[in-house]
């Protein structure tokens, strides 16, 4: 896997598009990596990271490809990015920092929506109480190879996207968990690190980011 960090251009019209809307983000950043007659981007998680004030906006892209930044730079929508070779080993008990910007939600049945064969279908809808969203990080947990030592809820918000044909765009619920985590199962949390966490990873949901802190 590949780790890069991105400054993004704020100036720039198309960089003020993907600090405001994370389909536009999505559409550009996808744009580094070889499209599907090449072989495909292959799986890629992002997260804009929070603004802070007086500080130039940082995104970061986990990639199974290399990407090629070079288009971004040289039309002014990045000023600067780093890539480096990312493939961390863990081992059990390892306690690591984390932070994850995530759209905790469950499915439910739509019963003005049902199926061919009559029965209603799923959909899924966001966990806005912070005890669920932490019970969700916690049942993440179970099956991800990790078990929650410390966590808050930095930050909350309702996200909406401009995506197109979309009446109203598309809204997502987003967390930004901050904390410390242990390591249950080293080959387990290393699928988890690479798929992400969670739904609407497309949208700059699900990427698991860590530090180590002792072995």
């Amino acid at each position: 896997m590949f780790i890069s960090k991105l400054t993004i251009n704020e100036r720039n019209l198309a960089g003020l598009r993907c600090v405001c809307d994370t389909y536009q983000a999505h559409q550009t950043i996808w744009r580094a990596f070889p499209d599907r007659a090449d072989g495909g981007p292959g799986r890629i998680l992002f997260r804009i990271e929070p603004v802070r004030a007086c500080r130039s906006v940082v995104a970061l892209v986990q990639s199974e490809k290399r990407p090629d930044w070079t288009q971004l730079l040289s039309n002014g929508i990045l000023t600067e990015a780093l890539c480096k070779d990312y493939g961390p080993e863990f081992r059990a008990g390892d306690v690591l920092q984390f932070r994850l910007k995530a759209n905790p939600t469950r499915k439910i049945a739509d019963s003005s929506d049902c199926g061919a064969d009559g029965l209603p279908k799923s959909k899924r809808v966001g966990l806005c109480n912070e005890d669920q969203q932490m019970d969700w990080l916690h049942r993440k947990g179970q099956s991800g190879g990790y078990r929650i030592v410390e966590c808050r809820v930095s930050a909350r918000d309702d996200l909406r996207t401009g995506k197109s044909g979309t009446a109203g765009g598309i809204r997502h619920l987003a967390v930004l968990f901050d904390g410390t985590l242990e390591v249950t199962d080293p080959d387990l949390f290393r699928s988890t690190l690479s798929s992400g966490l969670g739904s609407a990873k497309g949208f700059g949901f699900g990427l698991l980011s860590v530090a180590l802190l002792r072995r």
